[in-house]
Parts: C-alpha cells; sequence; structure tokens
C-alpha cells in the first residue's frame, strides 16, 4: 500500500527537522519536498540531502528509472515538470470552485502515482514522508496515495516573520540564499496557507494539527503521536535522550539546511524572536493573527491531551 504522510505548513515552521526524525525511524523515509523535486532536481542538479548533486545521487537515479523510464513515463515526467512550474494554490483553488477538470493536474496525480511507489520499492520503507508544505501539491499526493494522512504544522507567526528576516544559505557551496519576505507578506502567507489547509482536510481523520513549539517541548511524545497518526504504532523512535535525536542521511530534494546534516542532534525551542523581533511588528502580528493562532493552539493542545489520556 502507498502510505504517505504529507506536513503542510507555513515556510520556516519546522517541518524539515520533523520529516528528518521521522525518516530517521525505522520503515519511514523522508523525502523532503516533493513539489521541487522536478525544479531542484531534474531541472536544475542541486544537491541532495545526502550531499551528491541530485544526478549523481544513486537512491534518486534508481527512483526515476523505476518510476519514468519507459516511454510513457518520460511523457510524464516533462509534465510533472512543466506543471510544477506553473501550478498554484489558486489554480487548485479554481479548479474546486469551478468543478472543472485540470487535465495537467490529473497528470500530475499520475506522476505521482508512479513516483510514490518507486520510493518505496527503492528505499524499502513502507511510509514515506513528504514535506511540501503546499496545499496544491498535498492535494495532489492525497489523490494518488493509497493512504494519505496530513500533519498540519502550525508555528508562532511572530517566530515565523522573524525566521524570514534571517539570511540563511539554502544548500553547502553555494551563495543562494533561502527567500525572505517583510512581516505582511509573511503573516498574511501565514494566514492564507493555514486556512486553505484547514479547509482542504476537516477531518480529524485526515489532519492532526501540531505546534512547532509542542514538538520542541516534546519531541518524543510528538514524534510518537504523529506515527500513530501515520498507523506505525509501537515504533521504536530515534531518540537517545529526552530531546537528543540521531539523525540518519536523508535523501530529501528540497528543504531546510537541516537536511544536510546528520548524527546527534539537540532539539530546542528557537525563541529568538521573542526579544529580537522589534515591538511594534510583534504586536502588529500577534494582533493580525490571534484568533487564528488561539484556535490552532487550542486544536493542538486538544489533540496531544487525548493522546496522552489513550
Amino acid at each position: 500500500m502507498t502510505n504517505v504522510l504529507g506536513i503542510g505548513s507555513w515556510d520556516r515552521s519546522g517541518s524539515s527537522i520533523i520529516a528528518r526524525i521521522l525518516g530517521s525511524t525505522d520503515g519511514v523515509v523522508s523525502v523532503g519536498e516533493i513539489n521541487n523535486l522536478w525544479a531542484r532536481g531534474v531541472t536544475s542538479n542541486l544537491k541532495c540531502g545526502c550531499g551528491e548533486d541530485f544526478a549523481e545521487c544513486p537512491f534518486w537515479q534508481e527512483v526515476i528509472s523505476r518510476a519514468f523510464s519507459d516511454t510513457e513515463g518520460t511523457a510524464l515526467l516533462n509534465q510533472a515538470v512543466a506543471f510544477a512550474g506553473s501550478a498554484s494554490n489558486q489554480r487548485l483553488l479554481g479548479m474546486m470552485l469551478t468543478k472543472k477538470v485540470d487535465r495537467d493536474f490529473e497528470d500530475y496525480v499520475t506522476a505521482l502515482e508512479r513516483l510514490y511507489p518507486a520510493i518505496l520499492a527503492t528505499s524499502g520503507a513502507d511510509l514515506i514522508v513528504d514535506s511540501s508544505k503546499i496545499p496544491w501539491h498535498l492535494a495532489a499526493a492525497s489523490r494518488a496515495a493509497e493512504q494519505f494522512r496530513l500533519v498540519h504544522l502550525i508555528r508562532d507567526p511572530q517566530g515565523v516573520v522573524y525566521s524570514h528576516q534571517k539570511e540563511q544559505a539554502y544548500q553547502p557551496e553555494r551563495d543562494d540564499l533561502m527567500d525572505q519576505h517583510g512581516a505582511g507578506f509573511t503573516t498574511a502567507g501565514w494566514l492564507y496557507r493555514n486556512l486553505i489547509l484547514s479547509g482542504l482536510w476537516r477531518s480529524p481523520d485526515a489532519r492532526m494539527v501540531i505546534t512547532y513549539e509542542q514538538f520542541s517541548a516534546t519531541p518524543q511524545k510528538v514524534i510518537d503521536m504523529i506515527l500513530q497518526f501515520a498507523g506505525r504504532p509501537m515504533t521504536a523512535l530515534p531518540f537517545t535522550g529526552d530531546a537528543t535525536v540521531l539523525l540518519d542521511t536523508e535523501h530529501s530534494v528540497s528543504g531546510n539546511p537541516v537536511r544536510f546534516g546528520s548524527g546527534s542532534v539537540d532539539i530546542r525551542l528557537d525563541s529568538e524572536w521573542e526579544t529580537k523581533l522589534k515591538g511594534s511588528t510583534r504586536f502588529a502580528v500577534g494582533t493580525a493573527t490571534a484568533p487564528f493562532r488561539f484556535w490552532y493552539q487550542g486544536r493542538a493542545a486538544s489533540r496531544v491531551k487525548s493522546f496522552g489520556q489513550t
């Protein structure tokens, strides 16, 4: 069975480290942001999380060969590259509102129907973690997988705004930086994306809301909860201490630079924004997002409390 766990969130919310920990668990493979496979891997040949260029990574070359080596597969691969370059959440919403068939979207789903089984066959895992975050891709993933569950990850938007202001290299040995945005754009994006995710996956059986702050405070408990939600109960976790985890090398095509590291990592709350984010910005962002922020925090707290009682 093609079992996929998607992570949906706004950027800089902690999805990469959560995916890394999940992918270091037996039977789970984390592949980073598959929505960026086509541009950053297939087209631009950027580095895999293992450190090799995409075209030199044995894992991804086997996956691509398994999925797209025949004539139909080659055509689907090219169509997926083209579609991912023009896809957007607005296009997804328009398709849903008009109920018109988007042939390019359908072909993209078909490409994922080939890609995901190839990832499982190559890795030997039985659960894929796809940390794409983007609703349009996750909607396609939910169609392509036989079982799809969504982890809806929420980080305090004030921390997200501060993180977007910092310079951070995208990958080693390159000068390009991760995207930086102002407070207005980041706040609007946080609201927009999280509300789309909430609208697309309303059932608690299909979507689990967690917060970055919960994860940072009790990482083992939250990872265990996610795995059980994905149908993998009683799994040995890669923790060597309460908040220390041993990370495997990961074949991720895109994500935060944390995807390039391996070995022992300490999990800690990144709360630098509490003292370094400008006071007026904190007030504006906190006020604009307060109703939704408290709602998501309540949903997440309720889920954790329920889990602790089982």
